[in-house]
This record gives C-alpha cells, structure tokens and sequence, in this order.
C-alpha cells in the first residue's frame, strides 16, 4: 500500500499550558490530513486564516 505523511506543529512556550499546546497540534494535523495528506501544516497557519493578509507561502506544504 501507499505510505503517506502528515504532520501538524506548533511552538511549545511557557506561558501556554502544554495540553494547549498538544491540541493546536492535534488541530493542524487533522488540517494536513483534509488538505490531502503529505503536508506539513504549522498552526500559526490556522490562526491566521480569517486573516485576509495572510501571506500565501504561509500555507500548508506539499511534502511529495
């Protein structure tokens, strides 16, 4: 069968709880996995979709 890979990231800080954090992650994966799969997708990219300035490279990365 065929292997793909999806992966969702985030930036752990201290001054957000870590389940917080997990769960942005969590968030950005299901976005890698319903975009296609065998993307990379970083949750700054999720917050910033109702931003209509969002820069266009700022989205997910087709990885193959």
């Amino acid at each position: 069968g065929t292997v793909t890979i999806s992966i969702g990231v985030t930036q752990m800080r201290r001054d957000v709880f870590h389940i917080t954090s997990l769960e942005q992650a969590d968030k950005a994966l299901m976005k890698s996995k319903a975009d296609g799969r065998n993307r990379v997708t970083f949750c700054k990219e999720i917050q910033g979709e109702a931003d209509q300035n969002a820069a266009p490279h700022l989205q997910s990365v087709e990885m193959f």
